[in-house]
């Protein structure tokens, strides 16, 4: 058998002890430091969320409700007695209104057929197919179920104004006269 010269075998043999030299000695020492250091930050992390925890301020307890999560009062004998009521008193579609001295109520009794329909209220008048007057106030979102609706009585005359959100239109208008305000 052919023997390997001796400069090869020296090589192999100063690579053998590198290996197990101060390389390998620095990368135990690194490893047992990373061994007691995550258990280590584990336990810092959880001090540090204990203390943010237990520093946070308490929260603020209000002394009154305020007036949009009160319940409404049950309506006097006068606030319970229509106005005016009917399905065919909206220029432009029909729908169940009753109007009551503090609220307007509104129900679907046949489908809308307009997505996204907003109950507005303005000073001045408005057909079917105009585009939304300045000064409308919005009363709230009609829903299209059959369920009756309720929304606060803009207090004064003008117009309600059903506005459809995704044709950017009025599709129905329904007056009010100076006699149905409170």
């Amino acid at each position: 058998a052919a023997m390997a010269p001796r400069h090869f075998a020296a090589r192999s043999a100063d690579l053998a002890s590198a290996a197990r030299g101060p390389e390998t000695d620095m990368i135990r020492r690194l490893r047992s430091r990373h061994r007691w250091m995550t258990p280590l930050m584990g336990a810092l992390a959880l001090a540090g969320l204990g203390a943010a925890v237990a520093s946070r301020p308490a929260p603020t307890i209000m002394a009154t409700v305020p007036d949009a999560l009160e319940p409404p009062m049950p309506p006097s004998a006068a606030a319970d007695r229509p106005l005016r009521a009917g399905d065919d008193l909206w220029r432009g579609t029909r729908l169940a209104t009753t109007i009551y001295p503090t609220r307007i109520q509104l129900s679907t009794r046949y489908p809308l057929r307009r997505p996204a329909s907003l109950v507005y209220w303005s000073p001045t008048t408005a057909s079917p197919g105009d585009t939304l007057p300045d000064g409308a106030v919005l009363l709230g979102a009609l829903a299209g179920g059959p369920q009756a609706q309720s929304f606060s009585h803009p207090g004064s005359d003008g117009t309600l104004l059903l506005f459809s959100l995704a044709h950017g239109e009025v599709f129905a208008s329904l007056a009010l006269a100076a006699k149905e305000t409170p």
